[in-house]
C-alpha cells in the first residue's frame, strides 16, 4: 500500500495553492499601483531616456504535441521584437484570402493550402516564401502533416492555435518515442520526443465546498505517484455544456513529484476565470454543486515538462532577469515538441 505524503508535504502545497485566488487579486492592485506610479513618473520627470533594444534575430517558433491516442499536431509561428503586438483577435472572416495575408503575418504557411475546399496557392497572393514541410515519425511510418485552418475562424471565432500542420497516420501509443522533422526552405528542424506510461487507477477526484459557501467549491485530485520513476504531471478542466474548451486551473496545474515521490498527494483546485465571465459574481474561482467536470490528466517527459515550467517562469518575471526558455528543437528553431499521456476523469460536482 502507498503511503501518503507527510502532514507536511500537503501542508505546504494546501497552503501554497489555497491563496491563490487572493494572490491573484493582489498582483492586480500591484499591477495597477505599479502602472500609476510609472505613469506619474513619466510625467514627472524630465530627463530623456533613449533605451537602444537589441534587434531580434527572425526565427520560426514550434509548438507541437502528440497525445495518447490522437495524432500529431504542429503550430509554426514566427518570432517577433519584444514590443511588436500579435494580436489573431483582429483576424478578418469569411474571405479566404484575406485570413491567410493576415495569418502570414504572424505564421509560418505552405506554398499550398487548402482553405475549406478552396485551393489557394501563396503566389495567387503575391506572397513568396520558402517551402515547408512536417514529418512526424515514429521509427517505421513517416506521416507528413496536411496545413489546416481551424473552422472557427471562418465565423470570427478566436481559437488556438488558428492554423496547425495535422497527423493523419499516426496516433500516439504509451512508451513510445516520436521524431519531428520540419523541412523549411534549405534548413531542418528536428525533435524527439516520449509519451510516459498513465493509469487511469492513478487518479480520483472529489469536490470540495468553500467554507464560505453551500454550492461553490474546488476540486481536489488524489495522485497515487508511481514510485518506480520519476514523474510530471499536467491537469486542464473543462465544465461539460459551460466551457467551450478544457483551460488550466488555479492550483499546481503543472508539477513533479519531487515532494511525493511514491506516495499519495492530494492537489486542490479552483476554476480559471477572467472579467468578460457573466452570472453570479461570486461563482468566480469555483466550480458550483451540480456542474459535470471533465478533467484532462497528462504526463510529460522531463524536456517537456521543463519547457512549460522556464517559459511560465520567463513570461511572469516582470522585473527580474529573464529566464531562459528550455526548448528542445535543435536547428535553430525556438519551442517544443511534446508527447502527452493522457486520461480523464469525468465527474458530478456533488458536496460531500
Amino acid at each position: 500500500m502507498k503511503k501518503l505524503a507527510t502532514r507536511q508535504n500537503i501542508d505546504f502545497y494546501h497552503s501554497k495553492v489555497k491563496n491563490n485566488r487572493r494572490f491573484y487579486n493582489r498582483r492586480r492592485k500591484e499591477l495597477l499601483f505599479l502602472v500609476l506610479s510609472v505613469s506619474f513618473l513619466m510625467f514627472s520627470c524630465e530627463k530623456e531616456i533613449n533605451l537602444n533594444l537589441p534587434e531580434y534575430e527572425p526565427k520560426i517558433v514550434v509548438e507541437g504535441a502528440i497525445e495518447s491516442e490522437d495524432y500529431a499536431w504542429v503550430f509554426i509561428s514566427k518570432n517577433h521584437g519584444y514590443l511588436d503586438g500579435i494580436d489573431f483577435s483582429s483576424m478578418p472572416t469569411h474571405n479566404s484570402k484575406a485570413i491567410l495575408e493576415y495569418l502570414n503575418k504572424y505564421i509560418v504557411l505552405p506554398s499550398v493550402i487548402n482553405m475549406n475546399g478552396e485551393i489557394i496557392r501563396a503566389s495567387e497572393l503575391g506572397l513568396d516564401y520558402p517551402e515547408i514541410t512536417v514529418i512526424v515519425s515514429d521509427g517505421a511510418v513517416f506521416d507528413t502533416l496536411q496545413f489546416e485552418v481551424d473552422s472557427a475562424v471562418y465565423s470570427g471565432n478566436f481559437v488556438y492555435p488558428p492554423a496547425k500542420f495535422v497527423g493523419k497516420k499516426i496516433k500516439g501509443e504509451l512508451l513510445k518515442k516520436y521524431d519531428l522533422i520540419i523541412h523549411y526552405g534549405d534548413k531542418t528542424y528536428t525533435s524527439t520526443t516520449s509519451i510516459p506510461r498513465i493509469s487511469r487507477e492513478d487518479f480520483s477526484a472529489r469536490f470540495v465546498l468553500d467554507a464560505k459557501s453551500s454550492i461553490y467549491g474546488g476540486i481536489h485530485i488524489m495522485v497515487n505517484d508511481n514510485p518506480v520513476e520519476e514523474n510530471f504531471y499536467r491537469f486542464y478542466f473543462k465544465r461539460i455544456g459551460r466551457d467551450n474548451s478544457y483551460s488550466v486551473p488555479q492550483g499546481p496545474a503543472l508539477i513533479n513529484d519531487m515532494l511525493f515521490n511514491g506516495k499519495s498527494m492530494e492537489l486542490p483546485f479552483w476554476r480559471t476565470w477572467d472579467d468578460k465571465e457573466t452570472g453570479d459574481p461570486d461563482e468566480r474561482g469555483f466550480f458550483r454543486a451540480g456542474d459535470n467536470v471533465s478533467i484532462k490528466i497528462c504526463t510529460l517527459d522531463h524536456d517537456h515538462y521543463w519547457f512549460w515550467i522556464t517559459a511560465r517562469n520567463s513570461s511572469s518575471n516582470f522585473f527580474g532577469q529573464p529566464e531562459k526558455v528550455k526548448g528542445n528543437i535543435s536547428g535553430g528553431a525556438l519551442g517544443v515538441w511534446g508527447g502527452y499521456g493522457v486520461t480523464y476523469i469525468n465527474m458530478k460536482c456533488v458536496p460531500e
